[in-house]
């Protein structure tokens, strides 16, 4: 463009430049002179004049050729550099037409591509939600409600493998349902990854919030965390969605008495045992509780009522052999320690720091009924 208003910048210069050589100065004025001069001598003067004009106007005639030429030649050189800006411009289009031709083969090669890998991924994915949904059908028929029970080796491992397949189905965008966080929760948890299990539950809980096993396994994660508040918490959010979830009144009853919160302890323990009076793990409960508030005797009562429910209750024979422990009562309570110890070998290791036993631990009779 700069090219072009050049050009035709120094022709309109030069057709200037001519007109302006081609202008004639207008002839001097002349004086009258006197009307008695001889008329001959006009005539000679008016041929003379007449003469000198002729050579005048060939002179003017061919300076405007000339002009005319030279004004012709630039618009010759106007037009051959018109002809090559138009060329190139045509070469630019036809050279973007090529690349772009080539760019639209190369994108339809490109999403082919694409959409055969598309379709095998499709593919993949369907077979994967196929196999996750026999496994969950498996799953759901053993799984136990609360984490607490641990599942046998094979349904760990379909645990296991639910779990690798969900991750699977994650990484295409699939939607887990509130039994996968669930299913993946009870994994992690009995692989000791407890926090991460508790990020599982959390999530089955913003699906869900109203389950009540939910909430109770939620406490028991957080008290393998140590979080015993938040554990305390979630007890009472399960026990608040269903009063006759037994597990969650079992679960809170156990971590008041492992807090030595006895006091609180044992006002739960009441109150389950108004639901299921015939419960012995909640009578045994009661006599722990009791121990700890220093009422010794009302908890071998407790405690009997325990194995009156349940004979074989090695539990309830080692609470009742505490109960005799803190009395000072040395022969009771290696009595039913042996007992206790007879239907539970591993309660030997449990005696030998139990604080309860702290005024035995250096009698002989009491080393050997525990070595």
């Amino acid at each position: 463009m700069r090219l072009i208003v050049i050009v035709v910048v120094l022709v309109s210069f030069q057709i200037g430049y001519s007109q302006e050589k081609q202008e004639i100065k207008p002839p001097a004025e002349s004086t009258p002179t006197d009307q008695n001069k001889d008329n001959t001598k006009l005539q000679e003067t008016d041929l003379i004049e007449a003469n000198k004009a002729i050579p005048s106007e060939l002179a003017s005639k061919e300076e405007s050729q000339k002009t005319l030429d030279r004004s012709i030649g630039l618009l010759n050189i106007v037009a051959a550099s018109m002809a090559v800006l138009v060329g190139l411009i045509t070469l630019v289009f036809l050279i973007g037409a090529t690349f772009g031709l080539f760019e639209y083969k190369r994108w339809k090669e490109v999403r082919a591509r694409i959409e055969k890998d598309a379709k095998s991924i499709g593919e993949l994915r369907s077979n994967l939600e196929k196999q996750v949904e026999a496994i969950r059908k498996e799953i759901e028929k053993t799984v136990p409600i609360n984490l607490t029970e641990k599942p046998s080796g094979e349904l760990a491992e379909k645990l296991d493998e639910l779990s690798r397949k969900m991750e699977m189905l994650e990484a295409f965008g699939f939607p887990l349902r509130f039994q996968d966080y669930l299913n993946r929760a009870r994994d992690l948890f009995y692989k000791e990854k407890y926090g991460l299990s508790l990020e599982a539950i959390d999530k089955a809980i913003e699906i869900n919030s109203k389950i009540a096993p939910v909430w109770s396994n939620r406490g028991v994660t957080l008290r393998k965390l140590n979080r015993f508040e938040e554990a305390l918490k979630a007890y009472e959010k399960a026990i608040e969605l269903d009063p006759t979830f037994a597990m969650a009144w079992m679960n809170i009853t156990t971590l008041f008495l492992e807090l030595k919160r006895y006091k609180d302890g044992l006002n739960k323990i009441e109150r389950a045992i108004k639901r299921w009076p015939d419960d012995p793990e909640l009578w045994s409960q009661k006599g722990v509780a009791l121990n700890g508030l220093k009422r010794h005797k009302e908890a071998i009562e407790a405690v009997d009522r325990a194995i009156e429910l349940k004979p074989d209750f090695a539990g309830a024979f080692y609470n009742k052999a505490c109960s005799f422990s803190l009395l000072n009562n040395k022969n009771q309570a290696l009595i039913f320690l042996s007992k206790a110890i007879e239907l539970d070998k591993g309660l030997k290791k449990q005696a030998t720091s139990d604080e309860d036993f702290r005024n035995l631990w250096e009698d002989e009779d009491f080393k050997k009924i525990v070595q």
